[in-house]
């Protein structure tokens, strides 16, 4: 494993292009795993979980590492790259993508703004309570610094942060 200057999955030896077969067999099962239903984070975690590195300088794999080798074309033999994945699958996985991120923007607007307003409007949202609403807001910062720093459940980032949108800009009242 080389400097990661050139694409993942490949090398440059004596001037020529050639495949790095384990980390063929890594792109291939990065393809496998997103058909099979994973997630880019969980595919990420799972990569890091087995040891597999990504590079020297950057060995830790993220969810948009993971993107990318999803989408990147050159796997398919384009460019003067040789082929890690057949068309077809390559295909496949991007209908996945597409069809995948369809789903979740559909209606995400209005159940955000919902939330938004359920958020702003509800009694008691948390425990701690104040009659400062500059106090409730670095709270709720903070509540999301802390939630950031250990991310386990996106949704109770996600009310976090519209705890404070709501907290900060009083979205209630111009929601109706």
């Amino acid at each position: 494993m080389n400097k990661r200057s050139i694409l993942y999955g490949y090398q440059i030896q004596n001037g020529v292009l050639e495949i790095v077969a384990e980390e063929q067999a890594v792109v291939q099962q990065v393809f496998e795993r997103y058909h099979a239903g994973g997630s880019y984070q969980s595919i990420s975690e799972e990569l890091n979980q087995e040891g597999i590195p990504f590079s020297l300088e950057a060995p830790r794999w993220n969810k948009h590492k993971v993107k990318r080798v999803l989408e990147e074309v050159r796997y398919t033999g384009e460019k003067d790259y040789p082929p890690l994945i057949d068309q077809r699958t390559f295909q496949a996985i991007q209908e996945q993508i597409k069809n995948k991120t369809a789903r979740s923007h559909r209606g995400s607007q209005s159940r955000s703004r919902q939330r938004l307003r359920a958020t702003a409007c509800r009694q008691n949202l948390q425990e701690y309570q104040t009659d400062k609403p500059f106090e409730r807001v670095s709270y709720l910062q903070n509540a999301i610094d802390r939630a950031m720093e250990a991310p386990e459940d996106p949704e109770e980032i996600l009310d976090l942060i519209l705890q404070a949108i709501s907290a900060r800009y009083a979205c209630c009242s111009t929601l109706e």
